[in-house]
Protein backbone atom coordinates (compact mmCIF):
# COMPACT_ATOMS: atom_id res chain seq x y z
CA UNK A 1 0.00 0.00 0.00
CA UNK A 2 1.17 3.36 -0.79
CA UNK A 3 2.10 5.20 2.25
CA UNK A 4 -0.49 8.61 1.23
CA UNK A 5 -3.44 5.89 1.36
CA UNK A 6 -2.46 4.84 4.99
CA UNK A 7 -4.92 5.33 7.28
CA UNK A 8 -2.52 6.46 10.25
CA UNK A 9 0.58 9.00 9.69
CA UNK A 10 4.00 7.26 8.64
CA UNK A 11 6.89 8.70 10.86
CA UNK A 12 9.38 6.33 10.12
CA UNK A 13 10.96 2.55 8.97
CA UNK A 14 11.42 -0.87 9.95
CA UNK A 15 13.63 -3.29 9.12
CA UNK A 16 12.68 -6.82 9.73
CA UNK A 17 15.07 -9.97 9.87
CA UNK A 18 13.40 -12.43 7.00
CA UNK A 19 15.43 -15.23 8.63
CA UNK A 20 13.62 -15.32 12.26
CA UNK A 21 10.64 -16.45 13.39
CA UNK A 22 7.69 -13.88 14.70
CA UNK A 23 7.85 -12.48 18.22
CA UNK A 24 5.03 -11.03 20.11
CA UNK A 25 6.02 -8.16 22.14
CA UNK A 26 9.57 -6.88 21.96
CA UNK A 27 11.53 -8.10 18.79
CA UNK A 28 15.70 -7.39 19.25
CA UNK A 29 15.70 -8.15 15.60
CA UNK A 30 13.42 -5.37 14.44
CA UNK A 31 15.02 -2.47 14.26
CA UNK A 32 12.86 0.58 14.12
CA UNK A 33 14.25 4.08 12.63
CA UNK A 34 12.86 7.39 13.03
CA UNK A 35 14.47 10.92 12.39
CA UNK A 36 16.03 11.91 15.92
CA UNK A 37 13.53 14.84 16.21
CA UNK A 38 10.55 12.77 16.11
CA UNK A 39 12.06 10.31 18.61
CA UNK A 40 9.74 11.89 21.69
CA UNK A 41 9.59 11.18 25.53
CA UNK A 42 6.76 11.96 27.84
CA UNK A 43 7.07 13.56 30.88
CA UNK A 44 5.37 15.39 33.25
CA UNK A 45 5.89 18.80 32.96
CA UNK A 46 5.99 20.65 36.50
CA UNK A 47 7.04 24.65 36.74
CA UNK A 48 8.92 25.65 39.81
CA UNK A 49 8.70 30.06 39.57
CA UNK A 50 11.27 32.00 41.36
CA UNK A 51 10.96 34.07 44.76
CA UNK A 52 9.14 37.28 45.19
CA UNK A 53 12.12 39.37 45.75
CA UNK A 54 10.25 41.61 48.30
CA UNK A 55 8.75 37.84 49.92
CA UNK A 56 10.62 35.58 49.33
CA UNK A 57 8.27 32.52 50.67
CA UNK A 58 5.86 33.81 48.18
CA UNK A 59 6.37 32.86 44.00
CA UNK A 60 6.63 35.35 41.76
CA UNK A 61 4.24 34.00 39.41
CA UNK A 62 5.02 36.99 36.85
CA UNK A 63 8.97 35.69 36.03
CA UNK A 64 9.60 33.16 33.98
CA UNK A 65 9.87 29.81 36.22
CA UNK A 66 11.86 26.26 35.49
CA UNK A 67 10.36 23.78 33.48
CA UNK A 68 10.99 21.00 35.44
CA UNK A 69 10.54 17.35 33.37
CA UNK A 70 9.54 14.35 35.76
CA UNK A 71 9.79 10.66 34.53
CA UNK A 72 7.46 8.11 35.44
CA UNK A 73 8.39 5.39 38.05
CA UNK A 74 5.18 3.08 38.13
CA UNK A 75 3.23 3.55 40.82
CA UNK A 76 3.32 2.86 44.78
CA UNK A 77 0.29 1.96 46.38
CA UNK A 78 -1.69 3.20 43.36
CA UNK A 79 -0.12 6.30 43.86
CA UNK A 80 1.83 7.53 40.54
CA UNK A 81 5.53 8.07 41.51
CA UNK A 82 8.02 10.75 39.94
CA UNK A 83 11.31 11.79 39.77
CA UNK A 84 13.34 14.51 38.45
CA UNK A 85 14.84 13.81 35.21
CA UNK A 86 15.83 16.88 33.44
CA UNK A 87 14.80 20.34 32.21
CA UNK A 88 13.02 21.72 29.30
CA UNK A 89 14.06 24.58 27.46
CA UNK A 90 12.00 27.75 26.56
CA UNK A 91 13.26 30.70 25.09
CA UNK A 92 11.49 34.13 25.95
CA UNK A 93 9.19 33.92 22.78
CA UNK A 94 8.00 30.29 23.16
CA UNK A 95 6.75 32.34 27.29
CA UNK A 96 5.06 35.20 26.03
CA UNK A 97 3.22 32.40 24.28
CA UNK A 98 2.17 30.16 27.04
CA UNK A 99 1.46 33.53 29.24
CA UNK A 100 -0.60 34.17 26.57
CA UNK A 101 -2.43 31.35 25.86
CA UNK A 102 -4.50 30.99 29.38
CA UNK A 103 -3.29 26.90 29.31
CA UNK A 104 -1.95 25.60 32.27
CA UNK A 105 1.22 24.00 31.73
CA UNK A 106 2.04 23.16 35.76
CA UNK A 107 1.77 19.01 36.23
CA UNK A 108 0.67 17.98 33.06
CA UNK A 109 1.81 15.43 30.74
CA UNK A 110 3.91 16.80 27.42
CA UNK A 111 5.80 15.15 24.52
CA UNK A 112 9.25 16.71 24.10
CA UNK A 113 11.64 16.28 21.56
CA UNK A 114 15.67 16.53 22.06
CA UNK A 115 16.75 19.65 19.84
CA UNK A 116 20.55 19.53 19.47
CA UNK A 117 20.45 23.03 18.34
CA UNK A 118 19.67 24.46 21.93
CA UNK A 119 21.03 21.09 23.52
CA UNK A 120 17.70 20.76 25.73
CA UNK A 121 14.12 19.25 25.28
CA UNK A 122 11.11 21.28 23.17
CA UNK A 123 8.05 20.57 23.73
CA UNK A 124 5.77 19.27 20.89
CA UNK A 125 1.87 18.74 22.16
CA UNK A 126 0.32 17.90 25.18
CA UNK A 127 -0.78 14.16 26.08
CA UNK A 128 -3.76 14.39 27.76
CA UNK A 129 -5.14 10.89 26.05
CA UNK A 130 -2.01 9.71 28.73
CA UNK A 131 -2.58 9.37 32.96
CA UNK A 132 1.35 9.18 32.97
CA UNK A 133 4.48 9.93 30.80
CA UNK A 134 6.72 7.20 29.76
CA UNK A 135 8.42 4.73 32.09
CA UNK A 136 11.71 5.37 33.12
CA UNK A 137 13.13 2.09 31.46
CA UNK A 138 11.50 2.93 28.50
CA UNK A 139 12.67 6.48 28.65
CA UNK A 140 16.34 5.15 29.09
CA UNK A 141 15.71 2.79 25.82
CA UNK A 142 14.84 6.02 23.93
CA UNK A 143 17.75 7.88 25.04
CA UNK A 144 20.06 5.96 23.61
CA UNK A 145 17.95 5.86 20.28
CA UNK A 146 18.54 9.66 20.21
CA UNK A 147 22.36 9.13 21.06
CA UNK A 148 22.79 6.27 18.76
CA UNK A 149 20.33 8.25 15.92
CA UNK A 150 20.56 8.27 12.61
CA UNK A 151 20.09 11.50 10.31
CA UNK A 152 17.77 11.30 7.28
CA UNK A 153 19.91 11.85 4.50
CA UNK A 154 22.73 9.77 6.20
CA UNK A 155 20.15 6.81 5.56
CA UNK A 156 19.33 8.04 2.47
CA UNK A 157 23.10 8.37 1.26
CA UNK A 158 23.53 4.30 2.27
CA UNK A 159 19.84 2.83 0.55
CA UNK A 160 21.50 2.16 -2.38
CA UNK A 161 24.39 0.08 -0.89
CA UNK A 162 22.11 -1.80 1.38
CA UNK A 163 19.50 -2.55 -1.23
CA UNK A 164 22.55 -3.92 -3.19
CA UNK A 165 23.67 -6.19 -0.54
CA UNK A 166 20.27 -7.06 0.30
CA UNK A 167 20.37 -8.44 -3.49
CA UNK A 168 23.48 -10.00 -3.38
CA UNK A 169 22.60 -11.95 -0.22
CA UNK A 170 19.33 -13.43 -1.95
CA UNK A 171 21.09 -13.95 -4.98
CA UNK A 172 23.58 -16.36 -2.90
CA UNK A 173 20.90 -17.87 -0.70
CA UNK A 174 19.19 -19.13 -4.43
CA UNK A 175 22.17 -20.64 -5.75
CA UNK A 176 22.59 -22.50 -2.26
CA UNK A 177 19.54 -23.56 -2.07
CA UNK A 178 18.59 -27.08 -2.23
CA UNK A 179 16.88 -28.48 -5.79
CA UNK A 180 13.49 -29.77 -5.10
CA UNK A 181 13.44 -33.40 -5.89
CA UNK A 182 11.88 -34.39 -9.81
CA UNK A 183 8.47 -35.47 -10.11
CA UNK A 184 8.21 -39.24 -10.84
CA UNK A 185 7.41 -40.06 -14.35
CA UNK A 186 3.76 -40.90 -15.67
CA UNK A 187 2.94 -44.67 -15.36
CA UNK A 188 3.26 -46.37 -18.23
CA UNK A 189 0.13 -47.68 -19.94
CA UNK A 190 -1.96 -47.71 -23.07
CA UNK A 191 -3.06 -44.78 -24.81
CA UNK A 192 -6.47 -43.46 -24.10
CA UNK A 193 -7.32 -44.31 -27.48
CA UNK A 194 -6.34 -47.61 -27.30
CA UNK A 195 -8.84 -48.14 -24.28
CA UNK A 196 -11.28 -46.96 -26.50
CA UNK A 197 -10.66 -49.51 -28.93
CA UNK A 198 -10.43 -52.48 -26.43
CA UNK A 199 -13.04 -54.73 -26.29
CA UNK A 200 -15.53 -54.80 -23.47
CA UNK A 201 -15.03 -57.90 -20.72
CA UNK A 202 -18.27 -59.33 -19.79
CA UNK A 203 -19.16 -58.59 -16.16
CA UNK A 204 -18.68 -61.35 -13.55
CA UNK A 205 -21.52 -62.94 -12.18
CA UNK A 206 -21.70 -62.89 -8.15
CA UNK A 207 -23.82 -65.03 -6.02
CA UNK A 208 -25.61 -63.63 -3.58
CA UNK A 209 -24.24 -65.50 -0.66
CA UNK A 210 -27.37 -65.07 2.49
CA UNK A 211 -29.89 -63.80 0.03
CA UNK A 212 -32.16 -60.74 -0.08
CA UNK A 213 -33.11 -59.32 3.62
CA UNK A 214 -36.68 -60.26 5.27
CA UNK A 215 -39.12 -57.26 6.12
CA UNK A 216 -38.92 -56.83 10.06
CA UNK A 217 -41.94 -56.46 11.70
CA UNK A 218 -40.71 -53.87 13.48
CA UNK A 219 -39.15 -51.35 10.35
CA UNK A 220 -41.06 -48.25 9.60
CA UNK A 221 -41.85 -49.56 6.48
CA UNK A 222 -43.26 -52.67 7.25
CA UNK A 223 -44.36 -52.70 10.83
CA UNK A 224 -47.51 -51.70 12.38
CA UNK A 225 -48.59 -48.26 12.59
CA UNK A 226 -49.81 -48.87 16.40
CA UNK A 227 -47.38 -49.91 19.14
CA UNK A 228 -48.40 -49.59 22.62
CA UNK A 229 -50.50 -47.04 22.23
CA UNK A 230 -48.54 -44.43 20.31
CA UNK A 231 -48.57 -43.90 16.58
CA UNK A 232 -45.16 -44.32 14.24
Amino acid sequence: MDIPALQHENDGLIYTCVNTPYSPGTDSNVIKWKPPTENSIDFKLVLRFPPLPSSPTQPDFAAKPKFLLHVWCGDQNGTPRYEQYDEMYVDEDEWEKMKKSGEQYDDRIVEVHWDAHVKGWRMMRFRNDKPNGNHKNVVENIITSIADGVEKQTLLSRSNHIRAAWKARQGALNQNATPLPARPPPPSGPPAAASANRPSQPIPRVELRYGPLQPSQWSKVAGPRNIFGFER
